[in-house]
């Protein structure tokens, strides 16, 4: 059964991953709402590696993920979602006085950063959930002599 639960798991966890992406997308604003939910999240993980590399450690999920994890490069990764998100806001201001509709933000600024943090958040837990998988995983894996 635990040989079983490990590839069920992962084609669950990526599957509804994936049916989510067009959902979003055909709700109302919905290519605004993808954009704004790949930038959040890559900015974020973009500056949680240059702010833990730089200031590293107090390491965080040491069971779950990987050494290099750091404390700092979380608050890193939640910095550089907030301010990708006030970019976006900013830009879709922008381009609605030139009557654009390309990136659209209704309402206040405040919700979106709200927003990018709530994301941010659920995406540094679903990111140390998936290391652990992958490490369970990884552990099940009877590697010949010359790998261990």
């Amino acid at each position: 059964m635990a040989d079983a639960a490990t590839p069920s798991s992962c084609l669950l966890y990526v599957g509804f991953t994936l049916i989510a992406l067009p959902t979003l997308h055909e709700a109302a604003n919905g290519p605004s709402l993808v954009a704004f939910l790949l930038c959040v999240v890559w900015w974020g993980y973009r500056r949680a590696l240059t702010w833990g590399a730089a200031w590293g450690p107090s390491q965080i999920g040491r069971q779950a993920s990987a050494p290099t994890r750091h404390g700092r490069g979380a608050a890193g990764s939640m910095a550089g979602s907030v301010l990708m998100a006030a970019g976006l806001w900013g830009l879709a201001e922008l381009l609605e006085q030139w009557d654009s509709v390309i990136l659209s933000y209704p309402g206040d600024i405040w919700y979106w950063l709200v927003l990018a943090a709530v994301v941010n958040a659920a995406a540094q837990v679903g990111d140390l959930s998936e290391s652990a998988l992958k490490r369970s995983a990884a552990d099940e894996i009877v590697w010949p002599d010359s790998r261990v």
